[in-house]
C-alpha cells in the first residue's frame, strides 16, 4: 500500500483543501471488488461546480500514483461540495484526511457538515423511511 504519498505540490496547484479516504478502504473491510473512495474538498468551492473534467483527470493521476491499485478496481473521486449531505458526513465521520491545506480549513468544513447533518438527520431518516415503504 503506497497510501500517503500524495503530491502536496500538485494538490495545492489544483486548489485542493482536503483529501479524505473513506468507504471500505478507510474502514478496513475492502474486498477484491472494492474501489478506493476519495473525497476532495477545494479551497474555492466554484472549482467543483465548473467544468471538472480536467481537474478530475489530474486528481485521478495523482491518486493512481499514490495508491497501490493491484487489489482494487478503480478510484472513485467525489467532489464533496457537490455530494449529498449524508455522503459528506460519512466521509468526515468514517474516513480520514490524507491531505489538508490547514487544520482550520478541514475543521471548519467538518463542523459545518456535522451541524447541518444534526439539523437535517430527522428529516433524512423520515425521507429514507418513506422511500423504503414505497419499495
Amino acid at each position: 500500500m503506497k497510501e500517503g504519498i500524495l503530491s502536496e505540490e500538485k494538490l495545492r496547484a489544483l486548489g485542493v483543501g482536503v483529501v479524505y479516504l473513506f468507504g471500505s478502504r478507510a474502514e478496513g473491510v475492502a474486498g477484491p471488488a472494492s474501489d478506493i473512495d476519495v473525497g476532495v474538498l477545494f479551497t474555492d468551492s466554484t472549482t467543483a461546480r465548473g467544468n471538472t473534467t480536467e481537474v478530475y483527470g489530474a486528481l485521478y493521476d495523482i491518486f493512481c500514483d499514490a495508491f497501490d491499485m493491484s487489489n482494487f478496481r478503480t478510484i472513485d473521486i467525489v467532489f464533496l461540495e457537490r455530494a449529498p449531505l449524508e455522503l459528506q458526513f460519512d466521509a468526515i465521520s468514517h474516513g480520514r484526511a490524507l491531505f489538508e491545506i490547514s487544520s482550520d480549513f478541514r475543521l471548519d468544513f467538518e463542523e459545518r457538515v456535522s451541524a447541518l447533518y444534526r439539523d437535517f438527520k430527522p428529516l433524512l431518516l423520515e425521507q429514507n423511511a418513506a422511500i423504503l415503504q414505497r419499495i
